[in-house]
């Protein structure tokens, strides 16, 4: 018996969209084997394909889009990238069910942010 979290993380990937702007984007994909002996015997290491499948359709993805056209409708994305994904995905005895985004954001803003969690606190005078 396969045991496989039913969630695949996927660590930041850095994509260019179709308006050149670089961004980060990461992602949670709920997935499930549907075909046990067509998982087994297309592939070697279900685990690596599922997540070869995500990776690969969410670049496809965010790469044929604009930065305007992900930001604006992100159930869209998140919808096309499931569509992808079951599509290729099938071939392997595999489904999935949900792909919620952790991050998509700009280089440029997420530097920002991770610096602004890096600065230190500031100290509140009382000698005012």
């Amino acid at each position: 018996e396969m045991d496989l979290p039913p969630a695949i993380t996927l660590v930041a990937q850095t994509l260019m969209t179709l308006d050149k702007k670089t961004i980060v984007v990461t992602a949670v994909v709920t997935a499930e084997i549907v075909d046990i002996k067509r998982a087994l015997l297309s592939v070697e290491g279900v685990d690596h394909a599922m997540e070869d499948v995500c990776y690969g359709c969410v670049a496809r993805v965010i790469t044929d889009r604009t930065l305007d056209e992900l930001l604006d409708d992100v159930d869209n994305v998140r919808e096309s990238c499931l569509e992808y994904m079951n599509v290729t995905g099938s071939k392997y005895g595999l489904s999935f069910t949900n792909v919620q985004f952790a991050d998509l954001a700009t280089i440029k803003t997420l530097r920002l942010m991770l610096n602004k969690q890096k600065q230190p606190k500031e100290e509140i005078s009382t000698n005012d």
